[in-house]
């Protein structure tokens, strides 16, 4: 059955509100929803009720959340505002919009952001009220199931640097007292190939790196053995990301191997670089990592037989820690295929709960495992 379709913007009003510096949030009292969800605390609201936000700057651009009751949306996140209630039930709007994604919406490159004239080109299926209720219906407790495993994944993150924490401190303020050496000193830095593009990718062969880690296969390789790629520049400046086998580094990365595998564990030090705080960032609206002040930042060097016994404690985690984000993707692909379904008008209560079971088996093996990892460590 074919829907009418409804332009967003004549069922709802887009508003970016005004932002509120870090300094400002309290430890208490309404949630503030920034880009990427709730981010703290402030002393007012500007949303009385529950309301569809949109992700409209950096790298999770597009991305839909719903705030919670008496909260305040920064402008970092367009809020639907006013939806006319008398066409559209505000969760079916969620829906619909996920169902559709806000892809086409997304301009500029270095900087990602939609702009309210951006969703001027969305339109929206609108069936009868009644029709989207069931909609709802259907969807809702799939969704909630979504949800509760992104906080699981949210709280899985957590562990390693627990485990770090735990065994040496904080590596920027070194409270153990570990000597200290520059990363120039203890490893090899150098930029990426820049002569190679994604334009020399094959089927397969060995693995590129960008500085969107591991996105393609080359016919050659550059390194054998173990190292780390780090995005050099853009939204994505400091990200690392671990490679091993043989592998090539292309433009826009930075790749450091250990200069000395008796004093340096390369997982100890993925643990401390991983970290947006550590990399002294130059540029503004576009970040990059100069190679002089990434060379003579300073890194705690403990015992090798120590740093040895995280990665060993790390690599095991990780292995669970792999085997949750699969099983998370595929739990989203299935989502995906409800949605498909509710729009199509192919979604029908039988076929969702025994799909649902699938859901809940998977997600309480993989907390089981989560669970263990994180009681042995």
């Amino acid at each position: 059955m074919k829907w009418p379709d409804a332009e967003l913007l004549a069922i709802c009003k887009p508003k970016q509100w005004p932002t509120i510096s870090g300094k400002d949030l309290t430890e208490s009292g309404f949630p503030v929803y920034g880009a990427n969800g709730r981010i703290g605390f402030y002393d007012s609201y500007n949303h009385e009720h529950p309301t569809i936000l949109i992700t409209c700057r950096g790298a999770t651009c597009g991305t839909l959340n719903i705030c919670s009751p008496k909260s305040y949306v920064t402008g970092n996140a367009m809020s639907l505002d006013e939806p006319d209630v008398d066409l559209v039930e505000m969760k079916f709007l969620y829906f619909a919009l996920l169902a559709r994604g806000l892809k086409d919406t997304i301009t500029g490159a270095a900087q990602p952001q939609i702009t309210r004239a951006n969703l001027t080109k969305v339109k929206v299926p609108l069936p009868a009220r009644k029709e989207q209720r069931r909609i709802v219906e259907l969807l809702d407790q799939a969704d909630d199931l979504r949800r509760q495993r992104a906080d699981a994944d949210k709280l899985a993150d957590k562990i390693l640097p627990a485990l770090f924490h735990k065994m040496f401190g904080d590596p920027l303020t070194n409270p153990k007292g570990w000597p200290v050496k520059s990363l120039g000193e203890i490893a090899k830095l150098e930029w990426g190939n820049t002569s190679i593009t994604k334009a020399s990718y094959t089927e397969n062969g060995f693995t590129a790196f960008s500085a969107t880690g591991p996105d393609g296969f080359l016919p050659s390789f550059e390194y054998e053995g173990d190292g780390i790629v780090v995005s050099a520049i853009g939204a994505r400046c400091g990200k690392c990301f671990l490679a091993s086998g043989k592998w090539t580094a292309i433009k826009n990365t930075l790749t450091i191997l250990s200069r000395d595998l008796a004093r340096l564990n390369l997982r100890y030090l993925f643990a401390i670089i991983d970290n947006e705080m550590f990399w002294q960032k130059r540029g503004g609206g576009q970040p990059f990592i100069a190679l002089g002040s990434a060379r003579a930042q300073v890194v705690p060097l403990p015992p090798i037989e120590l740093q040895n016994e995280f990665a060993d404690k790390a690599s095991n985690y990780l292995k669970i820690y792999d085997c949750q984000k699969q099983s998370s993707e595929e739990i989203e692909k299935l989502f995906k295929v409800f949605l498909h379904r509710a729009f199509t008008g192919e979604l029908t209560a039988k076929w969702r709960e025994a799909h649902l079971k699938e859901l809940l088996v998977e997600m309480e093996h993989q907390a089981k495992l989560l669970r263990t990892a994180a009681n042995n460590n």
